[in-house]
């Protein structure tokens, strides 16, 4: 007899599918990831995956046979568990489509056994749970709280696992419980309404923490302070830390946290409380969203004919696909007469940016170009070699995340302009 726990996941969107691969390396689980979309499920039924997350390639392998990647509804009948993982899509307003998600929960519900557990995981507001037609005792809120490029190590080992659950005196279900002590981390029970501001709150206070950091960059840009030495001073301080978010950055971007920000400045209008804060916080983060464009605009780069203009990274930042808010994208968008060579080794094949030329290596960016701008912090960019950089035309490298602090470029007579220091016009 099979006692394996069997997990549903409905949704493989990133947050689905990396979530089910990654628990998929529990061996006392069997995993059925489901999603409409046959086509997608036949090409993971092949192992093929379009997804970008480092490490989802090697845990899909090595687990393959411990999930059942599928379309058929019945599949989830079975399941002692169900989670909704399909993530919450924003409009270009940052706003959340909450829509389809309860249109997923319906049909879930209307798919599996009346006995089931079912998890919401997706990312949703204050209120929500509460609106589900399903008994409260078997109904479940699983805050989610991964991030791009390191998805796969946050599911298996999460800092603390967020539950919210409609009567936080009673104990979780048995199969519940054992699922989730299998993370081998502290489970924090609340109630409904408490998880679903949770979730909101970290993003909220990572956005507080960004804000305030590309605040003070403002100013060191303006004198001659120096960030990356005020930096080293403040993160040894205990109460922020070496795992705060203290390096300066091109605002928020990436859909997530701009939706949550979107959601608390309606709560607060709602409940009648002030958004001053939250309404400058948004304010800062379009501003420095722009800090590339407007850096090219004061060192008098217009978009003109016999421009050519290099570029590395598209996506908004390293080891994701994501383009959404990406500052290069704006930059691609304006620069409609200049010729901008780029390159980003995660950018999706059906993106298409019309009038500029994506290349397939880094040398290829370097082909005749004015200047150099790196829009995101790959790693790989730092590999460049100081030969190709000395075939910039105007001396000029636009680096905002410092990629290329090994290299001394003064001394190769090439301005290496970076987040956090004075520009010099």
């Amino acid at each position: 007899m099979n006692n394996k726990l069997k997990i549903g996941f409905v949704g493989l969107s990133h947050l689905g599918l990396t979530t089910s691969i990654a628990v998929s390396s529990f061996k006392s689980i069997s995993i059925c990831a489901f999603d409409e979309n046959k086509e997608f499920i036949n090409n993971l039924n092949i192992k093929k995956i379009s997804l970008k997350e480092p490490h989802i390639n090697s845990y899909l392998k090595k687990n393959f046979n411990r999930i059942n990647f599928t379309y058929k509804n019945k599949d989830l009948r079975n399941c002692d568990i169900v989670y909704i993982s399909q993530d919450v899509s924003t409009n270009y307003k940052n706003k959340a489509d909450l829509a389809s998600l309860k249109k997923i929960i319906n049909r879930t519900i209307n798919l599996i056994n009346n006995q089931t557990i079912l998890v919401i995981h997706s990312q949703i507001q204050l209120n929500f749970m509460k609106s589900i037609k399903w008994p409260k005792s078997r109904l479940f809120y699983h805050v989610e709280t991964l991030v791009f490029g390191n998805a796969i190590k946050r599911v298996i080992k999460p800092e603390r696992i967020i539950i919210g659950s409609n009567n936080i005196n009673n104990k979780l279900p048995h199969k519940l419980n054992k699922y989730l002590s299998l993370f081998n981390s502290k489970i924090i029970i609340m109630n409904y309404n408490s998880a679903e501001l949770t979730k909101i709150s970290i993003n909220l206070f990572l956005m507080s923490s960004i804000s305030t950091t590309n605040q003070l960059v403002k100013l060191c840009e303006k004198s001659d302070a120096d960030w990356s030495k005020i930096q080293e001073a403040i993160i040894l301080d205990k109460r922020i830390g070496k795992y705060s978010y203290t390096n300066p950055g091109l605002g928020i971007s990436g859909g997530n946290l701009e939706r949550d920000l979107k959601s608390i400045i309606s709560l607060n209008a709602l409940y009648n409380i002030n958004n001053n804060f939250l309404n400058s916080i948004s304010s800062l983060s379009k501003e420095r969203n722009r800090w590339v464009l407007n850096t090219l605009y004061k060192l008098n780069y217009r978009d003109v004919k016999n421009l050519k203009i290099g570029m590395l990274g598209v996506c908004y930042k390293a080891n994701t696909n994501s383009i959404k808010n990406s500052p290069a994208m704006e930059i691609l968008k304006k620069f409609k007469k200049s010729l901008i060579i780029f390159y980003d080794p995660l950018l999706s094949d059906n993106i298409v940016i019309k009038k500029h030329l994506r290349v397939n290596n880094i040398t290829e960016v370097f082909s005749n170009i004015n200047l150099l701008i790196i829009s995101n912090d790959w790693g790989i960019y730092s590999k460049i070699n100081i030969s190709d950089l000395q075939k910039i035309k105007d001396k000029l490298v636009i680096d905002p995340f410092n990629v290329l602090h090994m290299y001394n470029l003064d001394k190769f007579k090439i301005k290496h302009i970076k987040l956090g220091s004075t520009i010099y016009e």
